[in-house]
């Protein structure tokens, strides 16, 4: 079956990717109307049966059959995937955050959930630059003396540019006494745009030339708001649980994150089965055998009416 292109996200916060979708996503191709196949049952309106079962290990087994790189007409839209995306991330790194190890159940899990449609990107890989980035902030703020995650970023942000350890070091030692994210910017380049990407105030956000990289900015913002100054209420809404999580304000915030997968799936999950007529996650094989299956019932019951 041809699948659809995910169309790669916007590089321009790494950190915050998945709030920086380029383009629609997944594309609608092949928009089909065909009649629901008798043997399958209306569930609109309803969550779906398949709603029941392991979480989140059964959402991430339904990848690329129910959601992510599939065709609308079988499984979720680019709106629906994108939910079930931000929910799964928000989820797998709240399990890293909270324990401070990248484990197989935290960022890992995601490393095969492919962004790029390329393999050159994975959610795992964002799941694991925003872990990096909460490590980083909590150091610049001051609450812990760990600087590499400082120095990820620093590296990062000069990956162009000959640059050594000590540079680096020397850096993030100012930074910590400054407790100004901005600093990172140093001796970066303008185009780089990196006041966007490490805003002192909600001004440097209006640099960014996007809508989508402004709200990164915000998100950015909100995050370093949050650790700064241990404030839980300032938590980005996107990384919510995660963050609670990180500063200790909840202990069942991940748990909280399962709930909001689980509630996130369910929804899209009934809403495709409406829009594809119960056909969600249905291979060309399988709905040719229910055609089949259907076909003989209506002649067994032609030929006892006859």
């Amino acid at each position: 079956m041809k699948k659809s292109g995910w169309r790669g996200l916007s590089t321009a916060c790494l950190w915050a990717a998945l709030l920086a979708v380029g383009g629609s996503g997944l594309q609608a191709q092949e928009q089909q109307d065909q009649q629901a196949p008798q043997a399958q049952p209306k569930t609109a309106g309803r969550p779906h049966p398949k709603c029941t079962g392991s979480f989140p290990d059964q959402i991430l087994g339904s990848y690329g059959t129910i959601w992510g790189h599939v065709l609308p007409s079988r499984g979720f839209n680019s709106t629906e995937s994108l939910g079930v995306s931000k929910a799964l991330l928000d989820y797998h790194l709240c399990r890293s955050v909270k324990t401070k190890q990248m484990d197989f159940d935290g960022c890992p899990r995601l490393d095969f959930v492919d962004l790029s449609m390329a393999g050159k990107r994975s959610l795992g890989q964002d799941c694991r630059r925003l872990y990096s980035l909460f490590q980083a902030f909590d150091f610049i703020a001051g609450h812990n003396q760990d600087a590499a995650a400082c120095r990820s970023l620093y590296f990062k942000l000069h990956e162009h540019a000959s640059v050594d350890t000590a540079a680096a070091d020397a850096l993030c030692a100012r930074i910590a006494e400054t407790h100004k994210i901005g600093m990172l910017c140093q001796d970066v380049p303008a185009s780089a745009q990196c006041s966007s990407r490490f805003p002192e105030s909600e001004r440097d956000c209006e640099t960014a030339t996007r809508p989508e990289d402004q709200e990164n900015c915000k998100m950015i913002g909100s995050l370093w708001k949050a650790i700064s100054r241990r404030d839980s209420k300032s938590c980005p809404a996107t990384l919510r649980h995660s963050c609670r999580a990180f500063l200790g304000a909840d202990a069942a915030a991940c748990q909280k994150a399962d709930a909001t997968l689980q509630a996130t799936y369910c929804k899209a999950y009934a809403e495709a089965a409406e829009r594809t007529k119960n056909q969600v996650g249905l291979t060309d094989e399988t709905l040719q055998n229910i055609e089949e299956i259907n076909r003989k019932i209506k002649e067994k019951r032609g030929s006892h009416e006859d």
